[in-house]
């Protein structure tokens, strides 16, 4: 299951960076969209040592909070993004 998961998510990640001009990474995404409320420094305790789902749900209350507009693409590479950074 996992390397499905693996294989889907690098299916997408090639789709999109053959898709966009100037395609971003998580990382990128993350200081263009989320540093603003969210320093590099930050902790979130709620989520380190979580999956990419589970920073997928903080992402989306962001999003629902209304402070920030992303595409499912977006989310995604974001959270694996935090899920790298803040593995335990």
């Amino acid at each position: 299951m996992r390397a499905f998961i693996m294989l889907i998510t690098a299916i997408a990640l090639l789709t999109l960076g053959c898709s966009q001009e100037g395609a971003k990474t998580g990382e990128e995404l993350f200081r263009a969209k989320c540093s603003g409320c969210h320093p590099d420094e930050s902790k979130f305790p709620d989520y380190l040592g979580e999956n990419a789902e589970k920073w997928k749900e903080g992402i989306k209350k962001m999003i629902d909070t209304g402070r920030v507009q992303l595409k499912k693409e977006e989310i995604d590479l974001i959270a694996k993004f935090l899920e790298e950074k803040y593995r335990r």
